[in-house]
């Protein structure tokens, strides 16, 4: 679960962006939606984009989300989790239709690189609702066949600690409430690097 430990500067994060957005735009004009692993060789990177690293990519139009996908643990260069996770939010994203073509020019991109996940040592519902920090943490929970996470930014549309808790709860398949047998809790933090667009439109064909 380790990973990218130090904070990322803005060249850092502007890479990342270009990253995700020309992954998208690449498989647009191509059709060719695997990733392009070529983008961890040689010396153009900062160093911490090789090291391995977590993110989720978020796409929205106008406020409304168009896909998300991301990872929650550190297995591969950062870089490249960012360029498989733009393709996974643009195409593979199962609750939404793959990306309009015609959205590409100004929809917004938000990579946000996770933290390593710290374990949260609460022994009960209440316990993790008066533990987990407003505003600041995502959090990962897992229980028998049930996962889910929130990222921080869910935070934005949320007036309490009880409705995070309650819409993570949902969405894992937890009873509202309830403390499941062997559940695990992690927290982890995020940096947010944003590209509102708009940006050159695709090449035709």
């Amino acid at each position: 679960m380790s990973g990218v430990t130090s904070r990322l500067d803005a060249t850092s994060g502007r890479a990342l962006l270009d990253i995700a957005i020309s992954e998208i735009r690449r498989a647009l004009e191509t059709g060719d939606r695997r990733v392009d692993s070529s983008i961890v060789e040689g010396d153009e990177l900062p160093e911490e984009l090789v090291e391995q690293g977590a993110a989720f990519v978020s796409l929205h139009q106008e406020s409304r989300l168009i896909g998300c996908i991301g990872s929650i643990e550190s297995r591969r260069p950062l870089a490249l989790d960012v360029a498989d996770n733009a393709l996974g939010a643009a195409f593979r994203d199962p609750r939404l239709p793959p990306l309009d073509p015609a959205d590409f020019a100004s929809m917004e991109v938000e990579v946000s690189v996770l933290a390593p996940l710290q374990r949260l040592n609460v022994g009960s519902y209440d316990e993790l609702q008066a533990t987990v920090r407003e505003g600041v943490d995502g959090l990962l929970v897992k229980a028998g066949r049930g996962r889910a996470t929130l990222l921080p930014s869910v935070w934005e549309q949320s007036p309490s600690v009880a409705w995070f808790l309650d819409v993570l709860w949902r969405k894992a398949g937890f009873t509202r409430g309830s403390w499941p047998r062997g559940i695990e809790v992690f927290c982890y933090t995020t940096e947010s690097f944003i590209d509102s667009g708009p940006r050159q439109g695709l090449d035709q064909p």
